[in-house]
Parts: structure tokens; sequence; C-alpha cells
């Protein structure tokens, strides 16, 4: 993966169910490649207004205030009714929900997730961060309700890899909580607390294990 591309792939909403190791290659046809001031205004204007509802819907602080503060994340995936250019995306084209994502040392870190709050919207959702999370050199953190919804279905990394995979991307500020989660500061909103997820490069050989084996693992160590 290139960090100094800048890439959007529009896809049907269906398709979220379907195998999403394609995201760490940038050759692939669904993607697009575009400079990111090149990026179409209405794109743009709507992905912002599906974050903002998506985190207004969710009573959650907002981390990016101005629709420009998207543009940070060089990989773009929008989720439509039908598929589309997005070199010609049109105004009254439907995009129900968006993934963005950006290309660090350890792999595809997922950053945002957003909906229009439809149904489909919301499942296409679901259904790529269950997909994403289990394709290889592809990872997030998660807070609630995101880790409530794909807690059974997507691989958690241990502490300790999460916190040498946030040490590369320069986040020093890391306190394990409880099993494989942790705190750090984030912004303006200050402590959250996070749980790493999916496969990252610095996870080491069957060091990653579902959160439900870690939550055992946990209960087993404090009887």
């Amino acid at each position: 993966m290139d960090g100094g591309r800048f890439l959007v792939a529009c896809i049907r909403v269906e398709e979220t169910s379907r195998s999403l190791q394609w995201l760490t290659n940038d050759a692939d046809s669904r993607y697009t490649a575009f400079d990111p001031i090149d990026l179409p205004d209405n794109t743009l204007r709507r992905v912002f207004r599906l974050y903002q509802n998506t985190y207004r819907d969710l009573s959650a602080q907002p981390l990016i205030s101005k629709d420009v503060g998207l543009l940070k994340y060089n990989r773009w995936i929008l989720f439509c009714k039908e598929h589309v250019d997005p070199e010609s995306l049109p105004e009254d084209s439907d995009i129900v929900g968006f993934a963005l994502a950006g290309v660090k040392a350890p792999g595809l870190k997922i950053g945002l997730m957003g909906h229009d709050g439809s149904k489909e919207g919301k499942h296409g959702v679901i259904r790529f961060a269950i997909g994403s999370f289990n394709a290889k050199d592809v990872f997030g953190e998660v807070s609630p309700p995101i880790e409530t919804i794909v807690v059974q279905s997507v691989p958690a990394v241990e502490f300790g890899d999460a916190e040498n995979v946030l040490r590369q991307l320069g986040k020093t500020d890391v306190r394990q909580t409880t099993g494989n989660h942790y705190t750090r500061a984030i912004g303006a909103i200050g402590s959250v607390e996070k749980l790493m997820v999916g496969k990252p490069r610095t996870s080491l050989p069957g060091k990653s294990m579902p959160v439900r084996r870690a939550k055992r693992k946990l209960a087993r160590k404090k009887k």
C-alpha cells in the first residue's frame, strides 16, 4: 500500500458482505485515484453529513469539526445503492454508508464509519466492520456500540501487541484497563477506552484471540 496515494472506492452496499481483502490492494479495480483537492465537493459534503449524523445518533462528540478534516484519511470506501464511478458521482446518488481509513506502517487502519440511518446503511457498516477486521493487514480501534455488535466476529489484538502498534503510530499515553482494553487520549475528547481489533502486521502469529476467549482468560486470572 502506498500511503502517498488517495484512493476512493464506490461499492454496492451488498458487497460489504463479501471478502474485503481487496482493501489493501491499491491496484484493485474498485479504487479510483484522486488528488484530495479534486474530490467532488458534493461527495465530501455528503460523507461529512453522514459522519455528523452518525455521531449525533450515538450521542458522541465528533472528532472532526469541518468536512476538509476527513481528507486526512487516504482510503475512502463508499457504500451505494448502485455502483457509481466516484469521478462522476452525481448529486442524487444514494450513499448509504462509508468507511474512511489510513495507510499506516502496521497496515490499513479503519478510522471512521458511518451511515444514513437506513436499515441497509446500518447493516452495511456492520458487515463492513466484520469483513474488514478479518482481512489481513487491516485493523482499527473500537468502542461501544461497535464493539458490542462485532465482538463475537472479529479477532481482538492482545494488549501488548496493540501497545506496540500504537507506539508505532506515535501514541504513547496508553494505559491497560481490563483484558485487552486500554485508554488513551483522543484530541479534545480526552481519555477514551478502546479495544484494538483486526490483523495489524505487528501482531505476532497466534497472539491475537477473539474477544470471547480474551474475556474467559481474564476471568480465569481473577479466580
